[in-house]
């Protein structure tokens, strides 16, 4: 539908008023522009051979694609797979062999390799599959007689703003983006597409921004509404429904790779749907997303943490808990920590780092030393690497944040007052053996010593015993009695379990210990409470460790401040500073 052709006019839709809103959601309006980007990238490759023959190379955009499917599994970054020593995807290293001379077509091998009709020399080779096209090949010519220029890959490069391309149709943009969009549609030929009815409208406005379709009375109140701000209203009103933050937190939930359970079979529940409720709290309170990420990778680093942000840096405790009888609780702590750098990286990155784990990354610039540094600032939580099993259901792995709920309080406070009712019983029957015990007992003389129950008196106690009652001073009969007080609760009255009001007793607090255990909730935080030493490994195994690393951030990019922390917060902090 994008390209059909229809008239140039586009009925006016307004855009949405910052009225309702200060600025559009921070996550909605990157989706947006990411969106409109990704459309116009497919434009780009559909102009005509003659704008292909008649524009500047770019490495990037047309050379890169070629050799990195046809010649950088033999020649690339991958030392193990290289042949002849020779570099392609490094320009001093092809200049070096000789493989491309700037400015000189016949003078370099890479073409001479390419246009040969010999098979023992022509490249790629007859075996290997690949086969490059006669366009290929004179966009490798041009490009070398260009001078050969390389570029670091484009998502490395520090982005440009550009400027607005002109159009004809300006009445059809109603913002930049637009522009771009309609620059590309034009120069192919096209016209946008009609817009929209309302119809069509508050159905994709209703999934785009709450996931929910529409009832019929909300889609004819929109349709018949005479309002010509009745779109950008009806974005307002979306965007301020409580299901805007459950829509957006979808991708999230994807990203913390978040599950109500613990992942393993058999594996238990746990109380991170705390961190879920939160995350739709912070995207319907339109968080910026700076302040959101320094929350959600360190808010319990953030100076004095409160109870929000810490659980917001539940993020990265959504990992597996493997509570398998045969886990090694070391190995799954290192589980969980490459869990944590892979999923760090691949949401505020979008790099894949896990080839780190066990070798130099053979297609980013990331070394393995790098990808153990980076992993330095999750080294540092007071975790076994297993669950605790807190009741049939529950299995949270420390640290965690006990947080009851007031129903919670009550249900405790209700236990609590049922077991001290009990508890008086016990109290007063108890009060009673202890008379009993006590007169049956001798407590004067040598056949007192000889009783079981001063056997462990000290010797204060032993040199009140043979005392005449009427020669011991109170002092002596408060110590004596106390005495005999504590071994009776300690020794004997243990072992009384017919008293009135034991059984009682023990069952509500058996009860009171299971509801602990399994209804109060606790919410899995990160902590660096435990700071431990972080090393290289060999290969990847916990078991083999090299050399030894401090936290660092890959050195390809723009490197940390030198004021912030070399932690998680100061991670954070970097992977949205200006810089990137």
């Amino acid at each position: 539908m994008l390209f059909e052709n229809a008239p140039k006019k586009r009925p006016t839709y307004p855009v949405i008023p910052s009225s309702g809103r200060d600025q559009k959601p921070a996550l909605l309006a990157t989706f947006c522009l990411v969106l409109s980007v990704w459309l116009c990238l497919p434009l780009q490759a559909c102009g005509n051979d003659d704008d292909k023959a008649s524009r500047q190379i770019e490495f990037n955009r047309d050379i890169r694609p070629i050799l990195s499917e046809n010649c950088f599994y033999c020649h690339g970054q991958d030392a193990n797979q290289r042949q002849a020593d020779l570099r392609l995807d490094q320009r001093e290293s092809a200049l070096d062999a000789g493989a491309i001379v700037p400015g000189d077509v016949d003078a370099s091998a890479l073409i001479e390799r390419i246009l040969t009709d010999d098979p023992d020399l022509q490249m790629p080779p007859a075996d290997s599959n690949r086969k490059l096209t006669d366009h290929q090949k004179k966009q490798l010519q041009q490009w070398v007689q260009q001078g050969g220029d390389y570029q670091v890959h484009w998502a490395f490069e520090t982005p440009a703003r550009p400027a607005l391309p002109s159009v004809e149709n300006t009445d059809w943009c109603q913002n930049p983006i637009d522009r771009f969009v309609l620059a590309q549609l034009e120069r192919q030929h096209h016209s946008p597409s009609e817009a929209a009815d309302r119809h069509t409208l508050i159905k994709r406005l209703y999934s785009d921004l709450l996931g929910l379709p529409p009832t019929p009375g909300q889609v004819q109140a929109f349709v018949s509404d005479p309002d010509p701000q009745a779109y950008s209203k009806l974005v307002d009103q979306l965007l301020d429904s409580p299901h805007y933050g459950e829509r957006m937190a979808l991708p999230w939930l994807d990203a913390a790779r978040y599950a109500d359970s613990n992942g393993f079979q058999q594996d238990g529940d746990h109380w991170q749907w705390m961190w879920r409720d939160l995350l739709v709290d912070l995207l319907n309170r339109n968080q910026p997303f700076d302040e959101f990420t320094i929350w959600q990778l360190a808010g319990d680093l953030l100076p004095d943490a409160n109870e929000e942000q810490k659980i917001a840096s539940g993020f990265n405790r959504n990992h597996m808990l493997n509570g398998e009888g045969g886990a090694i609780a070391e190995e799954q702590r290192w589980v969980n920590l490459f869990d944590r750098v892979d999923t760090t990286a691949t949401t505020w990155l979008g790099l894949t780092m896990a080839c780190g784990q066990c070798h130099d990354h053979k297609y980013d610039p990331i070394s393995q030393t790098e990808y153990y540094q980076f992993l330095d600032a999750f080294n540092r939580v007071p975790e076994s690497g297993v669950p605790r099993f807190f009741s049939s259901r529950i299995r949270v792995a420390d640290p965690f944040l006990e947080l009851p709920t007031e129903e919670n309080r009550k249900h405790i406070q209700e236990l609590e007052k049922q077991m001290a009712a009990h508890q008086q019983v016990v109290q007063e029957a108890a009060n009673n053996a202890y008379l009993g015990w006590a007169s049956a007992i001798p407590q004067v003389g040598q056949a007192a010593l000889d009783h079981e129950a001063f056997t462990e008196a000290n010797e204060d106690v032993k040199a009140i015993v043979p005392l005449p009652e009427n020669q011991r001073n109170p002092t002596q009969r408060d110590t004596l009695s106390t005495y005999l007080r504590q071994y009776f609760d300690k020794s004997v009255l243990p072992g009384l379990k017919q008293l009135s009001g034991v059984a009682q007793r023990e069952q509500k607090q058996q009860e009171l210990n299971a509801y602990r255990a399994d209804q109060i909730p606790r919410v899995m935080i990160m902590s660096d409470a435990r700071p431990r030493e972080t090393h290289r490994l060999d290969r990847g195994q916990y078991l083999n460790p090299l050399e030894k690393v401090e936290f660092g951030t890959p050195a390809f990019l723009p490197p940390l401040a030198p004021e912030q922390p070399r932690n998680r917060l100061g991670l954070a902090r970097w992977l949205v500073s200006a810089e990137h």
